[in-house]
């Protein structure tokens, strides 16, 4: 987050403002559902053999 203010006028008492902000997220590693499993037993079920073996897209956003 950063920002930029500029006074202007005669006599300083108005201000021009600029800001930004970025943000970056993801990454992250987690473990897959079986969704098959998942449907029968009527809860959620975890696919235990691949533990934390996806990872989230990672993504930037700037305004």
């Amino acid at each position: 987050m950063a920002g930029k203010e500029v006074k202007i006028g005669k006599d300083k008492r108005n201000a021009l403002t600029f800001d930004t902000k970025f943000t970056t997220a993801g990454g992250r590693f987690y473990t897959p559902i079986d969704l098959a499993a998942s449907i029968a037993e009527g809860k959620q079920v975890f696919q235990e053999d691949k533990a934390y073996g996806e990872r989230i897209d990672s993504y930037f956003a700037g305004t």
